[in-house]
This record gives structure tokens, C-alpha cells and sequence, in this order.
């Protein structure tokens, strides 16, 4: 989703965003996971949030924001240990690779024009 659009998760774990369902084949589980943010939720004008458990990925991409208009506001390399869990939606797939001893990495960026 990106800045105006509306992301929504359904109680069966679906996510939509502007009403629309978004494919996701790599899920195999559906699960709302656990979050304290109201949805819907309106991704905000100018901000990128980045989570993934592939280190080698996320290493790649800090480095290549600092070559777009963009300013990492947080970054952490264990998001469900960091004081942005209690904002994080918690999705399954999150839930089975944290469970397996993986970390994931959150960016948060903003952007600088």
C-alpha cells in the first residue's frame, strides 16, 4: 500500500487494501495476528514501513534508501523485541518465522523533499 491508500485486515486474517483483497499465495495460514492500531488504517503521505526477515534484503535496502529522498526515521533488526511491537500487525507469516528463532527488521522512512 502506499501513502492514501487504506489497508484493512479482516478478522479471518484477509488483508485488503482500498477494498480490494490482496493476493498473497505465500500464505498458507490466514490469522488476524495482534496489533493496537485502528483499522482501517490510512498509510500516511510520504512515510515507507518496511518488514522483512531477510537480513541480506533489509541490509540491501538501508542502503539504498540513503541514495532516495528518503530519512529512515526507525530502524530496528528485531522488531517483535523493540518498543514498535506494540504498533506492529503481527502476521502469521511473522509469527511462524519469529517462532523458528528468525528476527524481523522494521524500517520506517520518511520522505525529504
Amino acid at each position: 500500500a502506499v501513502a492514501g491508500e487504506w489497508v484493512d485486515i479482516s478478522d479471518e486474517g484477509t488483508v485488503y487494501v482500498n477494498g480490494e483483497e490482496l493476493y498473497e499465495p505465500y500464505v498458507l495460514e490466514k490469522v488476524f495476528g495482534d496489533t493496537n492500531i485502528e483499522l482501517p488504517y490510512q498509510v500516511p503521505d510520504g512515510k515507507i514501513f518496511f518488514k522483512t526477515d531477510n537480513r541480506a534484503l533489509f541490509d540491501f535496502s538501508l542502503e539504498e534508501i540513503e541514495k532516495a529522498p528518503f530519512v529512515k526515521e526507525y530502524v530496528t533488526f528485531d522488531l517483535h523485541n523493540s518498543e514498535m511491537n506494540d504498533v506492529n500487525i503481527r502476521t502469521e507469516y511473522e509469527r511462524n518465522f519469529s517462532a523458528k528463532g528468525f528476527s524481523i527488521n522494521m524500517m520506517i522512512a520518511r520522505n525529504n523533499k
